[in-house]
Parts: C-alpha cells; sequence; structure tokens
C-alpha cells in the first residue's frame, strides 16, 4: 500500500503536502473542496544551504537580503 501524501492536522484542520512523497499527479488538485491547491513546475533547485523556510511546502531563504536607500528589493526562489 502506498504512503499518504497529504497529511490534514486535527486541532488545525491545515493540510500540508509532502514534498518527498509528492509525484505531480495532481489528484489532490481535484480532490480538494476549496479549490486552494495548484500545482506549478519550478525551475531547478539551488543547491545552496537554506537559511530560512517560512512554512512547510513555504518560501526557501538562500541568502540575506541587502536592503539599499532608494532601491526595490524583490525576492525570487524556486517557490516563485
Amino acid at each position: 500500500m502506498g504512503k499518504q501524501c497529504v497529511e490534514v492536522q486535527k486541532s488545525t484542520r491545515n493540510s500540508y503536502i509532502s514534498e518527498v512523497l509528492c509525484n505531480g499527479c495532481g489528484l489532490c488538485i481535484k480532490k480538494c473542496p476549496f479549490g486552494a491547491i495548484k500545482l506549478i513546475t519550478l525551475p531547478k533547485s539551488l543547491n545552496n544551504e537554506t537559511i530560512h523556510r517560512y512554512s512547510p511546502n513555504g518560501f526557501k531563504l538562500f541568502k540575506m537580503p541587502l536592503p539599499r536607500r532608494g532601491q526595490v528589493v524583490g525576492f525570487l526562489g524556486e517557490n516563485g
């Protein structure tokens, strides 16, 4: 029998998709009653060490941003 790819926390009812087990089949997208899941193709992952991650399956930060006066700082990563 296979492993469970989507886990729902009973206390918060939040769902988490396992990055390790996900094979991109899209079944979770079809089954989500709220239309809250999107599958996107990401560029090649960086081999750098992650210094911060905002949540499970969340945005990864590989370097600290360097804000400069009068300039806009943007974040671009494998999560978008």
